[in-house]
C-alpha cells in the first residue's frame, strides 16, 4: 500500500503534509482501461487522511485519539460507492440493479468489488447508450 504525502514549503513547516481530504474530489478517471487503478488511488488518498493516535479532533470537543484510525468494512464499501459515483453519477444505480439482490447478512458490496470494477466499462456503455438498468443473469460470469 502506497501512501501519498505532499511536502509543504520549508517556510511553513518542515513536516510532510497529508493530501487534504477535499483533494479526493479533484481526482478524475481519465483512463477507462484502469478503473482498478483509479479505485486504488482514491482508497490510498483516504488512507493517507486517516487520523493517528494523539491527533486532536476539535469538532468532537477536542477529543484525543487513543489509537490510530483504521478502515472499517463499512468505510471500505463507502470508498467503493464514492469511486463509482465519481466515475459516473449514474454508475451506482447500475451496480445496485446488478448486485443488490446478491447481498445479504454475509455478503456485501466489497465481496463483488473485483467483478464490479471489471464491469465498469460495460456499465458505462449502457449509460452512454441511455439503456435502462438491467440485472445481469449472473454478474460473476464473463
Amino acid at each position: 500500500m502506497v501512501l501519498i504525502n505532499i511536502k509543504m514549503d520549508e517556510d511553513i513547516s518542515s513536516q510532510p503534509k497529508k493530501v487534504h481530504f477535499l483533494d479526493l474530489f479533484g481526482r478524475q478517471n481519465h483512463d477507462p482501461t484502469n478503473i482498478t487503478g483509479f479505485y486504488n488511488q482514491f482508497r490510498n488518498l483516504v488512507i493517507t487522511n486517516l487520523k493517528k493516535k494523539g491527533d486532536i479532533i476539535m469538532w468532537q470537543n477536542n477529543e484525543i485519539l487513543l489509537e490510530d484510525e483504521k478502515l472499517s468494512p463499512t468505510f471500505e464499501e463507502l470508498i467503493l460507492a464514492v469511486v463509482l459515483g465519481l466515475i459516473d453519477p449514474n454508475l451506482p444505480v447500475l451496480v445496485r440493479s446488478n448486485y443488490c439482490h446478491l447481498m445479504g447478512k454475509s455478503t456485501s458490496l466489497m465481496d463483488y468489488r473485483t467483478d464490479i470494477l471489471a464491469k465498469v466499462p460495460t456499465f458505462l456503455v449502457r449509460i452512454e447508450d441511455n439503456l435502462p438498468p438491467k440485472r445481469d443473469e449472473d454478474p460473476l460470469s464473463r
